[in-house]
């Protein structure tokens, strides 16, 4: 469906470390992306180590790490 998005990333699953119900999944794009995700939404969605995807960022939702 439509969303806010305003930048997308097209990338591909590196890693998914996956604790607790939560899972970081590392996204090799042209600037490297890590996601916090539920274990949920990783099933739901079939994310995988290898799996091509888009990264959809909401400026309001970003936070760049050191």
């Amino acid at each position: 469906g439509p969303t806010s998005a305003r930048n997308a990333l097209p990338g591909r699953i590196t890693r998914i470390d996956e604790h607790h119900g939560v899972a970081i999944v590392e996204v090799a794009t042209p600037v490297p992306v890590r996601a916090r995700v539920t274990a949920e939404a990783i099933r739901e969605l079939g994310l995988a180590e290898g799996v091509g995807v888009h990264v959809l960022i909401k400026a309001s939702s970003f936070r760049p790490l050191s």
